[in-house]
């Protein structure tokens, strides 16, 4: 089913700039997945052209996808897919951090909670290529094959973690999660958990609010 319009505002003006390197490819990724009278939805095209406009710096893009994989994420858990749904989730939270994303990695950039402060001063930052190249990785569109590769994000993400701990963190601890479902080696997986909780731990420990929450209702969830 389509979705709204990412709620930020200005995520997608009323008039794109055509002269931008992403024009095409976001305008192709959009039409395709909202459809219009001349084109029916096409997700499964649609998707990449996205990724491929929100790598090239829109950040209207990235926003969107957020909620596509999220839309996504509610459509496999409706089929009874729990561990599509958890992929799509987690891509979900990459995608918005990735559209909020800034040198200042400040703690007052709240998953969802996001201002419009927080939006302008993502879109003067410069792009970050490992950020992109550690999402890439994740969504299977670095090598021939194709195919995701946690592991690698989850070196991306924890490289960029010694200049920004607190957002970095939080997604290295995500692709390690996603990383641990796809190990076949069940020593391997537990220690892919382990680093996915103590990159979630630094995270909340330097601040980020949607990392405290999740540590919080785990313990909850043990003590119960």
């Amino acid at each position: 089913r389509p979705l709204s319009a990412p709620a930020t505002p200005s995520a997608c003006p009323t008039v794109l700039p055509t002269d931008q390197p992403w024009f095409d490819a976001f305008v192709a990724g959009f039409r395709l997945w909202f459809g219009d009278a001349d084109t029916p939805r096409d997700p499964d095209r649609a998707v990449p052209l996205l990724c491929h406009a929100a790598r090239l710096g829109h950040g209207g893009a990235a926003l969107l996808l957020s909620t596509v994989f999220e839309e996504l994420a509610q459509d496999a858990d409706a089929r009874q897919e729990p561990r599509t749904a958890r992929t799509f989730s987690r891509l979900s939270i990459v995608y918005r951090t990735a559209a909020f994303w800034s040198d200042a990695d400040s703690p007052d950039v709240e998953l969802d909670h996001e201002s419009e402060t927080a939006w302008a001063l993502a879109r003067q930052a410069p792009p970050e290529p490992r950020l992109w190249n550690a999402i890439d990785a994740l969504c299977g569109l670095t090598g021939d094959d194709h195919r995701p590769d946690p592991d690698g994000a989850l070196q991306g993400f924890e490289a960029l973690a010694a200049s920004h701990p607190v957002h970095a963190t939080f997604l290295a601890s995500g692709a390690a999660e996603e990383a641990a479902e796809r190990h076949a080696d069940p020593v391997s997986a537990r220690a892919l958990m382990e680093r996915a909780r103590a990159n979630l731990v630094r995270s909340a420990g330097a601040g980020n609010r949607a990392a405290q929450k999740r540590l919080f209702h785990a313990r909850a969830g043990e003590r119960g």
